[in-house]
């Protein structure tokens, strides 16, 4: 009997042994656990701080583009705006001195004549020219207005060819800064694709939608022509001087078409940082 009842004590010691062992396992495993956690919770925190930072980057690095194709826009209307002040205002007076000279030359020698001449025709030429650049700058139709502008191309459009154009500007007043700042590529873009279209498409219709989609100004232009074999075919100038634009304004071009079915371009371009107003139907 003491020698059972021994084996016995012996046996709780060793499960009391155990049990304290366990106990104390569990609390270390416990306290690592807690560990963990905090670190988990550091981490996160961390983590979120990061996206947040990365997010202001980017909303900073937004308004920074925005902000220099506002001045790039700015200085386009500058300079076309004292090209033609200027320089445009010296070459007329120059034109009516000459015109002036030749007026009153009866009796001179016909090389002076022909020189007087030479140099009408190159002022002209110089007019011309210094139209085109200006034109180039900022299509002087924008004058009236980015919106104006382009409903003036589109009926001018109808009026060449006979097609007729559905069309639909859905915008917000706070998106108006944005349609400014891009006016010259939606113009340029509109009447490149028009001219295509008057050119290639065989079309019966064309549809155009100007709207914001989330933090994107976008231009849909649609025909139901008779498409195109390779979207990827640049064979002209024009696609690709429309797509290096956009590219420049920080937009996007896509090209949808397929033969017999007509041709959709979809242009995107970046609304100002902060604009995201509910859209109204203004067209």
């Amino acid at each position: 009997m003491p020698a059972a009842s021994e084996s016995a004590n012996h046996l709780v010691n060793l499960l009391s042994a155990c049990a304290v062992l366990l106990g104390v396992i569990a609390l270390l495993l416990l306290w690592r656990l807690r560990e963990l956690y905090a670190q988990m919770q550091d981490d996160q925190v961390t983590l979120q701080r990061a996206e947040h930072a990365l997010h202001l980057a980017r909303r900073q690095l937004d308004q920074m583009a925005a902000d220099r194709q506002h001045i790039q826009a700015r200085e386009r209307r500058r300079l076309a705006r004292d090209l033609h002040d200027d320089l445009g205002q010296y070459l007329l007076t120059l034109k009516m001195d000459v015109a002036s000279l030749q007026a009153h030359a009866d009796g001179t020698t016909s090389r002076l004549a022909h020189t007087m001449q030479f140099m009408a025709g190159n002022i002209d030429k110089s007019i011309a020219a210094l139209r085109c650049v200006i034109a180039g700058l900022r299509p002087p139709a924008l004058e009236q207005g980015p919106q104006a502008a382009l409903r003036q191309l589109l009926a001018e459009f109808t009026r060449a060819t006979g097609i007729p154009v559905k069309h639909a500007f859905v915008l917000a007043d706070a998106h108006q800064a944005s349609l400014g700042l891009h006016e010259t590529v939606l113009y340029r873009a509109l009447q490149e694709a028009l001219a295509n279209i008057a050119r290639h498409a065989q079309a019966t219709q064309v549809q155009v939608r100007l709207q914001c989609q989330g933090s994107l100004l976008q231009l849909y232009i649609a025909d139901n022509g008779i498409g195109m074999r390779d979207v990827t075919a640049r064979t002209g100038c024009g696609l690709a001087g429309m797509e290096e634009r956009l590219q420049e304004a920080g937009g996007v071009l896509r090209l949808a078409s397929r033969v017999g079915a007509g041709t959709t371009l979809q242009l995107s371009l970046p609304m100002l940082a902060g604009q995201g107003a509910a859209p109204v139907r203004v067209a």
